[in-house]
């Protein structure tokens, strides 16, 4: 199990979910009597970044937020308590997972999952999207030949690490949209098969845009469609994505990122011709689009045949029609693969990560 203690940061927190791996939870025990506190979640982290706090602030502050919306720390259960009883707590909670708690020591035995518990119950069908047909202009000289999403990456074309990434998260059944080059990736992947996974292309006459793309899809078999930019490196999990789509019942979930900047100068308030305020160098933090979203299925008939329409403004369509649109902070590495100097750092991300998993 995964401990902290009262002098961790959220960074720290972090740190402990990515140990903790499908249980996703971190522990706060208390230092004298050594029983549990406090539970963390994927879920407490996001929402504090969202609320403007920092990875370096103390854990006191995720602890402050966390109770200001429950009145417990956490839920658990006793060992040897029946299935039924877990399920009925588990659903009345609205939560896909509880500690076994063991009530002399106040040290959590295990973590109990609902899909586990249940069984016979439907899994909700998922298929990804990946975004491949664009021109990679900034990345010229390098995009001349070869369409940005096959960049060599050790070996191994950019879009196989991101595919391969996804499958291994549990989705078998792939869209391509195609346009620039399309052979060379269609040549590559074929129809999947060699990759264990099924793949159907979505291939542009004319650029649709990123979302008018999406209408090309014609068998609308799946419950959730996630959807990426196929220059975007990023090791997130995917199925605590999907979790937190499906737990918060939303139409469309979009990814963002923590962006922060500082300005070297001295910044200036004014009030007409009245100096009222100077800020040396600050700080901004703001929240920017990862490129990464999931779409349920009903929300593709908003799109029109052949219409040319970008995918922020179609979601700031959906917005405005008063669909249920949710943010999803990602906290792992990001990087858009937009520029020479990106495309260097992918290459040293993929190299440390093969390094580790060594």
């Amino acid at each position: 199990m995964n401990k902290l203690s009262y002098h961790s940061s959220i960074r720290d927190v972090i740190h402990h979910l990515n140990l903790s791996g499908r249980d996703a939870m971190a522990f706060l025990y208390n230092e004298k009597s050594k029983r549990l506190d406090f539970i963390f979640t994927d879920g407490d982290v996001r929402r504090a970044l969202l609320s403007g706090v920092s990875l370096d602030s103390p854990v006191s502050t995720l602890i402050n937020i966390k109770q200001s919306r429950e009145n417990l720390p956490y839920i658990s259960v006793k060992p040897n308590t029946p299935v039924e009883e877990i399920i009925n707590i588990l659903e009345s909670k609205n939560v896909r997972q509880i500690i076994v708690l063991d009530d002399n020591s106040g040290q959590v035995l295990e973590v109990l999952h609902k899909e586990d518990l249940i069984t016979g119950k439907s899994v909700p069908r998922k298929a990804a999207l990946i975004m491949a047909g664009g021109f990679g202009k900034r990345l010229m000289p390098y995009t001349k030949n070869v369409p940005k999403p096959m960049l060599d990456i050790d070996g191994k074309p950019f879009l196989e690490y991101q595919l391969t990434h996804l499958r291994d998260s549990g989705i078998h059944d792939f869209y391509l949209s195609v346009f620039h080059l399309k052979n060379i990736i269609m040549d590559h992947f074929v129809d999947g098969a060699s990759f264990k996974v099924h793949i159907d292309y979505l291939e542009e006459q004319t650029p649709l845009g990123t979302a008018g793309c999406i209408n090309l899809i014609k068998s609308k078999w799946f419950d959730h469609l996630l959807i990426i930019n196929g220059d975007i490196y990023c090791d997130f999990d995917v199925n605590n994505l999907f979790e937190f789509h499906i737990h918060n019942n939303a139409d469309i979930t979009m990814c963002v990122k923590e962006y922060v900047f500082n300005i070297p100068y001295g910044t200036i308030k004014t009030d007409g011709i009245n100096l009222v305020e100077v800020e040396e160098k600050p700080i901004i933090t703001r929240f920017i689009n990862a490129g990464i979203y999931i779409f349920e299925k009903n929300i593709l008939e908003y799109l029109l045949e052949y219409e040319h329409i970008d995918i922020t403004d179609f979601i700031s369509k959906m917005v405005n029609q008063k669909k249920v649109v949710k943010c999803y902070p990602i906290i792992n590495d990001w990087i858009d693969m937009g520029t020479p100097d990106d495309y260097e750092k992918v290459k040293r991300s993929v190299l440390k990560k093969s390094q580790r998993q060594e």
